[in-house]
């Protein structure tokens, strides 16, 4: 093996999350907004423990807010926004979560984050581990600002476009939403991520699916396996699926997956847990700030993994910076942890 093979083939360490360093915040929070997802984990002890940390900051008011089947997290973001709050803490999963941030950007409102769902992918990316722990409500609650971007997923079904949605790790259309659609919902609530690697390997067979793709002023032709555009580099757990991704730099890392044979997923497998230097040839990767991604027939589309059936076209923007969002201290770009 050559000495240039090598150095493809060492792992590397996975590239932290944000170009810029977060901030320091100035001052406690005086009016603490919670959005609860009551279907998370441990709920009780998360109220228990945002009870106390407020306490500890001065009395700083706390007030919460359940989500509903109905009403997953907008209403109750705009209600918090509407009472003045000036922290809102999202406490659920990556569906939550997002909704939340929708409804934060542009307000300079910080907004923490409690990882309480089954993938908690956003957080995994943030540094945060999945729980209601002491450090997860301190960060949420005082822990440095980072700028980070947030994207904008639009949907066309039966001829007519969804409203815009908010997007904070992947937008996917393809086979990996048809994975996402067919976790089983009790293996999720047991297992988290793993539910989804799961399901993910009863789809490796599948054939690719043509679609048509536009990549800024870029158009081509692609069969693939799945069309993906982020804005986070990890996904699962310990999976780099996209090292070129940053939470603040206003582009996104488009990843199309055209396998031409099952073997094909060894290399692939191995660079997204191990980080290979070297891109298997399966994997196409660009930098885009907008993807157009077009099929001749619906297909399920997924965003941070909540699913959207019968999409002919989704398209995915990026709005730069629009989001403070609470992160562990040594969280960052220059003078961050890797």
């Amino acid at each position: 093996m050559t000495s240039t093979t090598w150095e493809a083939l060492r792992p590397r360490v996975a590239p932290a999350p944000f170009h810029r360093a977060p901030i320091r915040r100035t001052a406690p929070p005086r009016r603490v907004a919670v959005v609860l997802n009551p279907a998370s984990r441990r709920p009780d002890v998360t109220r228990h423990r945002l009870t106390q940390a407020c306490a500890q900051l001065g009395r700083a008011a706390l007030r919460v807010w359940e989500t509903t089947l109905g009403d997953p997290g907008t209403g109750q973001a705009r209600a918090a926004l509407d009472w003045g709050a000036d922290t809102v803490i999202a406490v659920g999963g990556d569906g939550t979560v997002r909704l939340v941030a929708g409804e934060l950007a542009g307000t300079g409102i910080p907004l923490g984050v409690v990882p309480a769902g089954s993938a908690n992918l956003y957080a995994r990316n943030l540094g945060l581990r999945p729980g209601p722990s002491w450090r997860n409500v301190r960060v949420a609650l005082a822990g440095p600002l980072a700028a980070a971007d947030l994207g904008q997923v639009v949907c066309v079904r039966d001829g007519h476009p969804d409203a815009v949605q908010p997007m904070l790790v992947v937008a996917g259309l393809g086979r990996d939403a048809q994975a996402v659609d067919q976790v089983r919902h009790g293996l999720k609530r047991a297992l988290g991520w793993v539910a989804y690697a799961e399901a993910g390997v009863h789809r490796v067979l599948a054939r690719g699916v043509p679609m048509d793709l536009r990549l800024d002023d870029r158009a081509l032709h692609a069969e693939a396996w799945t069309v993906l555009a982020a804005n986070c580099p990890r996904v699962l757990d310990h999976i780099v699926a996209f090292p070129g991704a940053r939470l603040d730099d206003g582009r996104l890392e488009v990843l199309r997956l055209a396998l031409a044979n099952p073997l094909q997923w060894i290399p692939v497998a191995a660079k997204g847990v191990l980080h290979f230097r070297a891109t298997p040839s399966p994997l196409r990767y660009d930098t885009v700030e907008r993807l157009v991604a077009r099929t001749t027939r619906p297909l399920p589309a997924q965003i941070d993994g909540d699913v959207i059936p019968g999409v002919t076209q989704m398209t995915v923007t990026v709005r730069p910076g629009v989001l403070r969002v609470a992160v562990p201290p040594r969280l960052g770009g220059a003078g961050g942890s890797r």
